[in-house]
C-alpha cells in the first residue's frame, strides 16, 4: 500500500491507525519544511520499531535496529511527532513476509492516548509556550529588580543553558530532558519574569519566488495566523526595551 499526503489533510494520528489497522510493514517518511525537520517511523506488522528525526541537510537516517533499553527513545520522537499540525508524509511499504527481529515493538494505542495527554499539557502552557520551535532568552532587567524566587532544581537547570540561541527541541536534547517537561518549566519561569520568548529562524522555501498575485487572499489569513505568535503585554511586561521586530 503506497501512500502520501499532507498533515493538513489528515493527521498523522489517522496515519498511524491506518497502519496498524492494516499491520503494515515499511518506513512512514515525513518533512516539516517550514521547520526544517524530517523524521521517519518503521513500522513491521502494524507496530513501531524505530523512529528518528533530524534537522534539515542532515544526512541521517534510520539508526540500527533499536534494543529495548532505547524504546523510550523512539516512543519520544513519535510522541513528538504527533504534534507536528503542517507537513506532508509518504509510507514505503516493505516486504510483508519479512520475519520480525525487532526488539521494540510499540503498539499505537497507547502512544495516541500518551500524546492525547500530553495535547492537554501543551494547550495548558499555550498562553505562554504556543510550540518547541520558539527560543527562550533572559529577560532585560536590573538585578536589584529581581524578585525573590524559589526555583526548583530543574527551572535552574534550564537557565544555565538558556543562551538566546537554543529553541525548547535544542534546549531538551542538550539536558537529556522530556521536551513537555522543559517546556512546563519554561511556562513557569516566562510566569515568574525571568524569561521571554522569541520564534526561532524559519526553514527557507525550496521556491522562493512569490506567486504572481497582488495581496495575499484574506481567506488564507486565518491558515497563517496559526503558524505565528505575537508577544503581548504578558511576555513583554518586564522588559526595558521592545522586542525584535
Amino acid at each position: 500500500m503506497s501512500l502520501e499526503g499532507r498533515l493538513r489533510d489528515l493527521g498523522l494520528a489517522e496515519v498511524l491507525q491506518l497502519l496498524a489497522v492494516s499491520r503494515k510493514s515499511g518506513v512512514l517518511h515525513l518533512e516539516a519544511a517550514l521547520q526544517g525537520r524530517h523524521a521517519a517511523v518503521q513500522f513491521q506488522h502494524g507496530s513501531v520499531v524505530n523512529a528518528a528525526m533530524w534537522n534539515a541537510g542532515e544526512a541521517t537516517v534510520l539508526p540500527r535496529a533499536r534494543t529495548a533499553g532505547e524504546a523510550r527513545e523512539v516512543e519520544a520522537v513519535v510522541l513528538e511527532l504527533l504534534l507536528w499540525r503542517d507537513g506532508v508524509f509518504r509510507f514505503s511499504p516493505a516486504d510483508e513476509q519479512s520475519p520480525t527481529s525487532a526488539s521494540i515493538r510499540l503498539a499505537i494505542e497507547p502512544l495516541l492516548l500518551e500524546a492525547a495527554q500530553r495535547a492537554e499539557v501543551w494547550a495548558r502552557i499555550a498562553d505562554l509556550v504556543p510550540h518547541s520551535r520558539v527560543v527562550p532568552a533572559f529577560v532585560d532587567v536590573e538585578a536589584q529588580q529581581l524578585p525573590l524566587l524559589r526555583l526548583a532544581p530543574a527551572q535552574w537547570e534550564i537557565l544555565t543553558r538558556v543562551d538566546g540561541e537554543r529553541d525548547l527541541q535544542m534546549l531538551a536534547e542538550s539536558l537529556g530532558r522530556d521536551l513537555l517537561a522543559v517546556a512546563e518549566h519554561v511556562h513557569g519561569l516566562i510566569g515568574a519574569g525571568l524569561l521571554t520568548l522569541r520564534e526561532g529562524p524559519v526553514a527557507p522555501r525550496r521556491n522562493p519566488t512569490p506567486p504572481a498575485m497582488a495581496a495575499i487572499p484574506i481567506a488564507q489569513s486565518h491558515e497563517l495566523a496559526g503558524d505565528l505568535w505575537i508577544p503581548t503585554a504578558v511576555h513583554t511586561r518586564h522588559m526595558s526595551s521592545p522586542p525584535d521586530a
